[in-house]
């Protein structure tokens, strides 16, 4: 199910649960004690602030995360992938599907490498561009730079293989493929959690997948009674037998997928240098 369509399932359902959505809001700044954080939050359109104290704030800001930023945390692992893309669009691909129900497709050929994700119908989706044209090319790897609406749509069409495709973009939005994760996800009463957190290629979906086990595993802990220390009982979520956070393994398997399915310039053997750990290897890609 694309993005597009999942989210507003998701906020319907938060809201029947009873949560509180705040739009063209932005976080000015926070701060704690023992005992609650206290957030300044500005309201865009007409510049009103207002204070907010709960138990406990969990910053969900992204990649870029401001609250991360302001509390000093480091970013370690892999680093920069590629500058990619993702193509919001409308075309009739439903020659291309042949009545086939597909959930990842994958797109690999001189043009373009990346993948589609369509909706049942083939009417549209969005189509995922990690690199472009000749791999050895040093632009390959950063096609977000040079992106247009025009560019957009050719990639489409090179990557459904029909060169008079209609196609309608939607939107474009430019991210950078990475394999980072915080060197703590917790500062006293405040926790960082989904991309905020960690970052990994989007090969096999573990990103989107990662942050709601984020979510789950901060939610019952956070809620439970017994949560008076949240130092000591929040932990960062780790592997059945807690050797290593969750979002390490992760990121070393995507990042190990993505070279595989997409093949950079990046180094055949790539390492990770984890928080709560000796350095951590990937295993070796090797290319032809």
């Amino acid at each position: 199910m694309p993005q597009q369509v999942l989210e507003p399932i998701l906020l319907q359902r938060a809201r029947e649960f009873g949560a509180r959505f705040q739009y063209a809001t932005e976080l000015v700044s926070q701060t704690q004690d023992e005992h609650s954080v206290t957030a300044t939050v500005r309201n865009v359109d007409d510049g009103t602030e207002q204070l907010i104290r709960a138990k406990y704030l969990v910053a969900c800001d992204g990649n870029r995360s401001p609250v991360r930023e302001s509390l000093g945390i480091e970013m370690v692992g892999h680093g920069l992938l590629s500058r990619s893309v993702t193509i919001y669009f409308r075309a009739n691909c439903a020659a291309a599907l042949r009545g086939r129900n597909l959930g990842v497709i994958y797109v690999t050929n001189p043009d373009v490498r990346g993948f589609f994700r369509l909706e049942k119908t083939g009417l549209g989706g969005f189509l995922v561009v990690f690199t472009v044209g000749d791999i050895t090319d040093p632009g390959a790897r950063f096609v977000a730079d040079t992106i247009t609406d025009e560019a957009a749509a050719d990639l489409v069409r090179l990557a459904v293989g029909d060169p008079n495709l209609e196609v309608d973009v939607r939107a474009v939005d430019k991210w950078r493929a990475v394999a980072d994760a915080a060197a703590t996800f917790r500062q006293g009463r405040m926790f960082l959690a989904g991309d905020a957190a960690h970052t990994m290629p989007p090969t096999g979906g573990f990103g989107g997948n990662t942050g709601v086990w984020d979510a789950h595993n901060l939610a019952w802990k956070l809620a439970s009674p017994s949560t008076d220390r949240p130092a000591s009982n929040c932990s960062t979520p780790t592997t059945p037998n807690g050797d290593q956070p969750v979002c390490w393994r992760w990121s070393r398997h995507t990042t190990a997928t993505s070279l595989v399915r997409t093949p950079t310039s990046a180094p055949k053997e790539c390492t990770i240098r984890c928080p709560t750990s000796t350095l951590c290897s990937i295993a070796t890609v090797r290319r032809p």
